[in-house]
This record gives structure tokens, C-alpha cells and sequence, in this order.
């Protein structure tokens, strides 16, 4: 019922707006008086006299008259500002003195308290109103927000959460700082957190997303802060540098997502064209760790380059079938003479290495451990050192020697 009145009524032209409003107003001002009246005498005898009724013959149009004077029908019920209720209590507080008066000459007399009584219920019923409406009209025509936490509550993280409170895509509902400052503070409703309480926000809250606001930290930094990061469960976006911010390329409000460049803690260093045509070229490459955030991105940029053959080699079946779909996707669009070959295994076995080498004529390897990549628990520490650090060691003793890029 709230949805489908709601629709009827942003259906309406202005016009009937602001006749709707009009008539509403016209009984909350009779509705206030008739109370403020029975309050304060307790009946409802002055409903029978004559004089009453032409007291609100005379109060209800000239209150009218002056909301319509104020302005106050030209705002948009949905986008209605605290300046709106401003005009609202300029209003009443007219009416209230019309009524002053009117009943300084008639026979039905409004005490000093029946006025102050009227002109709370004035205020309050057709204030109220309005807020009432907004939300309904809000709530109903807007999809629900996406809710988020923002990690930085200086200036950029402020004016992120300014913007995603007007916008209809995202809600925030905190902030977390490592500034100790600032933790303990309410930010426009929205607390300020240190980042270890990140995992019970998130439960508490149901955020869906987290929100990097700090534009102007180094890569460096920004990279450990996304390592750290890496283990909650919750979708990591980030806003642009502040350069592209300053520059007018972009909009603190343009969030994206956290690119291989935020993992890499460093300014990307540009590919040597002749090296990486002499490597790859026409060659069989094989891609270890191909499924993960690393391997599976030197999968796309390894497809520019034209190699005759590309073997992915994954752990992971999920991983592996994921990156497999998308490659097959590219090369029947972009690259048909490249050939993708999905094969699951293990690093660490090197018979299995050797097995795969051989049968595909592997010449070049592209080594993308993904354990070094994320927080691991304790309990995992040994295995990942093992893992990054003696993987490469073992391609030289293969029985194909093929060149080796490790990238642990």
C-alpha cells in the first residue's frame, strides 16, 4: 500500500501537489485548534457556536495565503531541507497571531495558552507531515543501499561519506581510522573505529563493502594496508589518487576497484618490449599460479604478445576453470592462433613439473606464487615460506631447462 501510494503520488502533476498539500494543511490547522480548544477546557461545546467556525473560516485562508507567500508549496516534498521547516515555523507563527487577533473580536474568546497550545500542534502536525512523506517516498522508491564501511575519516574519507549519503547506491555506517585521534568520534552519524574492529563491524553492520579513502598515501603504504585487509570477508573498493582527484579526471566519488598496481606497493616498472617478444613470441610458456589476483593478470597481458601456447598451471580446480574460461573467451575473440591448455598440479612436485614440461614443450616458465600475495595464519607460515622460496631452485635441475621468471 505505502509502495503504490507513493507511486500515485509522484505520478501527480505539481499542480495537484500543491493542491494535495493545500487541502492537508486546511485540516491540521482546524485539527490543532479544535484540540488546543479541548485541552484546555476540557469539552467540546465550542464546537456548537457559530463564532468558532468563523474563526476558522478566517485563520485557515490567511494561513494558507502565507505558507503560499513563504514559498513553501515550490519545495519538492522528496528533497525537502531544514530551510523548508524554517518557513514552516514562520507560518505558524503567523497563523497564530491571525488567530490572536480574529479572536480579539469575536464573541468566542482563544486564551494566551490556547495559541501557544495551537501552535505546537500547527508545527508539529504539519512538520511532522512532511517528514513523514519524505521518508515514505524515499523508502519506497529507492533500491536498497549497499552498505559500507570507510577506512580513513579525514578529509577525503568526509567528503566520500557526504557523497554516498545523497547518492542512492551506498550507505555508510562507519568509519575505521588507525589515527588514534579520531577513534571514539561520530562522524554525520557514522562512528569512527580502530581497523582491528573491522571483523565485528562487519557482522554488525552486514557491510558489504570497504571503502578505501586515502588518496594520498604512497603505494607502499597502501599496500600494506590491503595486505592486511585481505583476510576479512568483504569486497575491497578504493577511491582515485588524489592527483587525479586535483586534476578533474576524476571524482572522489568514483569508486573502483583495487587494481594489481594497490597490490604491488610500488610504481609499475614498463615491460622491456624486445626481451619480452624474444620470450614469449611464438613460444609454449607455461604460467604457475595462474588462477591467482598475479598469475592470472600475466595470463592477459602474456596473450598480447602472440605466444603459440599458454599452460596454466593451478592448484586451485575453481581457480584453474575460472582463468581457463576467461583466456578461452579472449583468444577466440582476439587471439585464435593462441592455444590454452588448463592443467592442475602442484609446484612443489617436481616430477609433476618435469611430466608437464615435456609433454608441452614448455620454453619459457612465468613463476606467480600467490601464497606470498595474501595473510596467512600462523599455521600456514612454514608451508608459504617453503612454497616462494624453493620453487624456483628445481627449475634448472628439469630435465627441459626452460627459462625461468620467477615472480615470489
Amino acid at each position: 500500500m505505502p509502495h503504490q501510494l507513493a507511486n500515485w503520488l509522484v505520478g501527480l502533476s505539481l499542480g495537484k501537489k500543491r493542491l494535495i498539500q493545500l487541502c492537508m494543511d486546511a485540516v491540521l490547522i482546524a485539527l490543532s485548534l479544535v484540540f488546543a480548544m479541548l485541552l484546555y477546557h476540557e469539552r467540546l461545546g465550542f464546537l456548537v457556536e457559530l463564532p468558532f467556525w468563523g474563526i476558522l473560516g478566517i485563520v485557515i485562508p490567511i494561513s494558507l495565503a502565507s505558507f503560499v507567500k513563504l514559498g513553501f508549496y515550490r519545495a519538492v516534498i522528496r528533497y525537502i531541507t531544514a530551510r523548508a521547516y524554517k518557513t514552516i515555523m514562520t507560518g505558524v507563527v503567523f497563523s497564530t497571531l491571525v488567530l490572536g487577533l480574529v479572536s480579539g473580536i469575536s464573541e468566542t474568546r482563544v486564551s494566551l495558552s490556547v495559541l501557544v497550545i495551537y501552535a505546537l500542534l500547527a508545527l508539529v502536525s504539519i512538520g511532522g507531515l512532511r517528514i513523514f512523506m519524505r521518508r515514505m517516498l524515499i523508502g519506497v522508491q529507492q533500491r536498497p543501499k549497499t552498505r559500507v564501511i570507510i577506512y580513513g575519516a579525514g578529509t577525503a574519507g568526509r567528503q566520500l561519506q557526504l557523497s554516498l549519503q545523497t547518492g542512492s547506491e551506498y550507505l555508510p555506517v562507519a568509519f575505521v581510522d588507525d589515527d588514534k585521534s579520531l577513534q571514539g568520534r561520530t562522524i554525520s552519524g557514522c562512528p569512527v573505529h580502530a581497523p582491528q574492529s573491522l571483523p565485528r563491524l562487519i557482522d554488525n553492520y552486514g557491510a558489504k563493502s570497504l571503502l578505501l579513502a586515502m588518496p594520498s598515501i604512497s603505494r607502499t603504504a597502501r599496500a600494506k594496508v590491503l595486505r592486511r585487509l585481505d583476510r576479512l570477508p568483504i569486497h575491497i573498493q578504493t577511491i582515485p589518487g588524489m592527483t587525479d582527484i586535483v586534476s578533474g579526471r576524476t571524482k572522489i566519488s568514483d569508486i573502483t576497484e583495487v587494481s594489481v598496481d594497490d597490490l604491488l606497493g610500488r610504481d609499475p616498472v614498463p615491460p622491456r618490449r624486445d626481451l619480452m617478444n624474444r620470450n614469449l613470441r611464438g613460444k609454449v610458456v607455461m604460467v604457475t599460479g595462474a588462477g591467482g589476483t598475479i598469475g592470472s593478470e600475466l595470463c592477459r597481458q602474456i596473450l598480447e604478445y602472440g605466444p603459440k601456447r599458454i599452460v596454466l598451471f593451478e592448484l586451485s580446480e575453481f581457480n584453474l576453470y575460472a582463468v581457463d574460461q576467461e583466456l578461452q573467451a579472449l583468444t577466440r575473440a582476439r587471439y585464435p592462433s593462441v592455444e590454452i591448455i588448463p592443467v592442475i598440479g602442484s609446484v612443489q612436485n617436481p616430477g609433476r613439473v618435469s611430466a608437464i614440461l615435456r609433454s608441452h614443450g614448455v620454453e619459457s616458465i612465468y613463476h606467480a606464487a600467490p601464497t606470498s600475495m595474501f595473510r596467512l595464519s600462523k599455521a600456514m607460515w612454514s608451508r608459504a615460506f617453503t612454497t616462494t622460496s624453493s620453487e624456483p631452485r628445481f627449475w634448472p635441475r628439469l630435465p627441459s631447462r626452460p627459462e625461468s621468471a620467477p615472480l615470489s
